[in-house]
């Protein structure tokens, strides 16, 4: 499905969101019927809407956006609570992932990136998905920074009273078992340090790193990672460049050390 341009396409409602006023994407279909509304895009904000756990890009969902005015400052953008596409599926709202950081609420307000461009995506279930089976938990490893859930990662670190096999199982069987925890993987190499759990479609953000059970319970619980935005660790970066074009590699050490320490703080290594 491809993407609306607001800029490009349609210059009278990109002047609208620079002064700041509400654009549905309702209102964008309306002014161009043959154009698929995916997301809507400024200079200095992208929104789309996606469906879980797949990533598909779905053609609503998005209620409105509001750009502040030069498009630095305060945006606000707003998800349906839940809508029925062409085909008659039905999608519940789930989270937000804005630049990298995530919201349970179906409008968030935020600051943008300003130096760059901020994304925002409202990520949906269909319903008629959930878990199944025997009493089990379902996780996943989301990556904020990638946007997408991290392929063939279990989030779990350990299992107290519950039936885990280890390894990269992303199942906890909790059949006959008592109340028990599920504990988060503190950090996933490349994909940043556990920020929240979220149990889906709907559930709030937890940001403790151990989740409970009940015993012969069913859930599917989502563990977000990421890297802030903007990189902490890219000033260092730049530096140990500049330096190792300068000077002789031993000179350069105590930046490399440095940078070293911030990506293993940030889980970047």
């Amino acid at each position: 499905m491809k993407g609306l341009n607001v800029d490009s396409m349609f210059g009278s409602i990109a002047e609208t969101l620079e002064r700041g006023a509400a654009l549905s994407a309702r209102t964008v279909l309306a002014l161009a019927a043959t154009a698929a509304v995916c997301h809507a895009q400024s200079n200095n904000l992208t929104v789309n809407a996606l469906s879980f756990p797949s990533g598909a890009t779905l053609a609503e969902g998005i209620a409105s956006v509001v750009v502040p005015e030069g498009g630095c400052g305060v945006a606000t953008v707003t998800a349906d609570p839940t809508f029925v596409d062409a085909y008659g599926n039905v999608y519940d709202f789930m989270f937000w992932n804005v630049d990298a950081t995530p919201y349970a609420t179906e409008e968030v307000n935020f600051q943008t990136l300003c130096t760059s461009a901020s994304t925002a995506t409202a990520w949906f279930l269909e319903i008629g998905s959930g878990p199944g089976g025997p009493p089990q938990i379902d996780t996943w490893a989301f990556s904020l920074n990638h946007n997408g859930v991290i392929p063939n990662t279990t989030p779990i670190q350990s299992v107290t009273n519950g039936t885990w096999t280890g390894g990269s199982s992303t199942v906890v069987y909790t059949t006959g078992t008592a109340a028990g925890t599920i504990t988060a993987l503190p950090k996933i190499a490349g994909y940043g340090r556990f920020t929240d759990w979220q149990q889906i479609p709907d559930g709030p953000l937890q940001s403790g790193s151990t989740l409970n059970f009940k015993a012969d319970s069913s859930a599917w619980e989502i563990a977000f990672y990421g890297i802030p935005v903007p990189d902490p660790c890219e000033t260092l970066r730049v530096e140990l460049q500049s330096c190792l074009a300068d000077l002789p590699g031993k000179a350069c050490l105590p930046i490399g050390k440095a940078l070293q320490l911030c990506e293993s703080t940030y889980g970047e290594d």
